[in-house]
């Protein structure tokens, strides 16, 4: 699946992490209208827990999707092609509980993952892993006040260490957008007797895009390195959401 994703650390009352692991009837429980089996030595000191609050994740994901809209209205093709993946490529919003062994706390968090369509939306994955930050930073207050709090769930200070590649993306317009690596990249293409060859670049593009189209995909790789290498060398990000006056159209057609 690959892909990315967001954590944020927050705190739960200790009354949720009961409940979530009350025992659940099973079918045969239901059908002879006992009660659940009492949990296990084991069942009670779990290292990880899902807790099941859809109301509350559900919530928090589409007030992501709206802000995103409405932060990039109007969108640039480079983000509708992100928020079509964003509508279309399943996600997972969960608040979850984990910790080491029985003595030890629970280390909570609100977790966002992002597929990468088996290596096809990598690229996309972060992007959007990306955009939740920007989103919480905004929002962090808010979230807690009206989605969280309710539910005695409070947010804790975030020790948010990016990796590189991560951070900064550039516009390619129907290509989506790509990434920019620090340290460089290389792009492979392969000619009509099967030899590779590997062509430098700063940036990388989604699979989904390149796929099949590896002269025209080296070709807005080059005008990207081109415009925007040196640009964004001091860390900036040139997404709509970080640097909306910035566009780019390649003047090549996606296939």
């Amino acid at each position: 699946m690959g892909g990315f994703g967001y954590d944020i650390p927050i705190s739960l009352d200790e009354a949720l992490i009961v409940k979530a692991q009350q025992p659940k009837p099973s079918l045969c429980d239901r059908r002879l209208h006992r009660e659940p089996q009492p949990p296990t030595p084991a069942d009670c000191y779990p290292q990880f827990i899902q807790l099941p609050l859809p109301t509350v994740t559900q919530a928090i994901w589409r007030d992501f999707l709206e802000w995103t809209e409405q932060t990039t209205r109007p969108p640039t093709a480079s983000t509708r092609a992100a928020l079509e993946y964003l509508c279309q490529i399943p996600t997972e919003v969960t608040i979850s509980a984990t910790r080491a062994g029985a003595s030890d706390p629970y280390k909570c968090g609100l977790y966002f993952r992002f597929s990468g369509c088996a290596g096809m939306a990598e690229v996309m994955s972060y992007l959007v892993a990306h955009w939740v930050h920007l989103w919480y930073g905004a929002n962090q207050a808010r979230v807690e006040r009206e989605m969280l709090g309710p539910h005695n769930i409070r947010t804790l200070p975030l020790d948010y260490r990016p990796g590189h590649g991560e951070t900064q993306f550039a516009p390619a317009g129907a290509w989506g957008y790509a990434r920019y690596w620090t340290g460089g990249s290389e792009y492979r293409t392969v000619d009509d007797f099967g030899e590779e060859t590997e062509h430098p670049t700063m940036f990388e593009l989604d699979v989904a895009a390149t796929d099949g189209n590896d002269a025209e995909a080296l070709e807005v790789l080059q005008q990207l390195d081109a415009r925007f290498a040196a640009l964004m060398s001091d860390g900036r990000c040139l997404c709509q959401i970080c640097a909306p006056d910035v566009d780019f159209e390649p003047d090549l057609e996606l296939r």
